[in-house]
């Protein structure tokens, strides 16, 4: 039986995989760059497979827009820069995720705005329904934008829930969710506060790509397309293997 391996962490730790890649017949990494790697020192048994989400568990609830942004995610000096650039465009906003409380002192604008250390599950999809703009700020990766390759869970998360994501770029994501058609990317934080003011003032821009991200993951990014792959490729290793 073909025994497969998935790598769905960041590309920095693409050492810890490259030695564990010859004990399976095939090895996904979710990063192409680690793909590229491995291709250069002779391991051949590798390809590219994303993340996906679960339509039945991500998905639209029904709920009025109270927020203008939102993040969720623990503190970094990088996400405390962005936060400080968001609120600059609007304080009317929702912040979740661990050591945000310890980091900021008690003046800071950001404790005004933190509701909590942590979020999941229906209040999770409730929160991304009520927020005009979710906001991914991605701490992994071998630069910023394209540089990068790989993404994080949020870049599908948030548009299955039909919400409108404004994220940090990566080279491996615009292939699955492009940027102006199912979401928007960010470079630098003057882009960023650029944009994220642009898209709260267009209102019906915003939803039509916010629509369209939606229809895009449900329809590419599933597990049922995962175990697709998955079983064409068992069906591969399977064809050659001798008799």
């Amino acid at each position: 039986t073909p025994l497969f391996g998935w790598w769905i962490e960041r590309e920095e730790r693409i050492e810890e995989a490259l030695r564990e890649i010859n004990l399976f017949d095939w090895y996904f990494f979710i990063n192409s760059s680690c793909v590229e790697e491995g291709l250069k020192r002779g391991r051949f048994n590798v390809s590219l497979l994303h993340h996906s989400v679960d339509p039945l568990v991500w998905h639209p609830v029904d709920a009025e827009k109270k927020y203008d942004w939102s993040f969720v995610g623990g503190w970094s000096a990088k996400r405390q820069e962005v936060i400080e650039r968001a609120l600059k465009v609007s304080v009317n906003a929702a912040l979740y995720g661990p050591r945000w409380g310890k980091r900021c002192r008690f003046s800071s604008p950001i404790r005004r705005i933190l509701k909590g250390d942590y979020i999941e599950g229906d209040p999770l999809l409730r929160l991304y329904s009520e927020t005009r703009v979710v906001l991914n700020i991605t701490n992994w990766g071998f630069g910023e934008g394209e540089k990068r390759s790989g993404m994080n869970m949020r870049v599908l998360e948030v548009p299955a829930c039909g919400a409108f994501l404004l994220t940090d770029g990566s080279r491996d994501m615009s292939a699955m969710v492009r940027p102006g058609e199912h979401g928007a990317v960010y470079e630098g934080l003057e882009d960023f506060e650029e944009k994220l003011g642009y898209y709260l003032k267009n209102h019906s821009e915003r939803e039509k790509i916010a629509t369209a991200g939606r229809e895009r993951v449900s329809k590419n990014y599933t597990y049922d397309h995962v175990t697709c792959i998955i079983a064409q490729r068992y069906a591969s290793l399977m064809a050659m293997a001798p008799v």
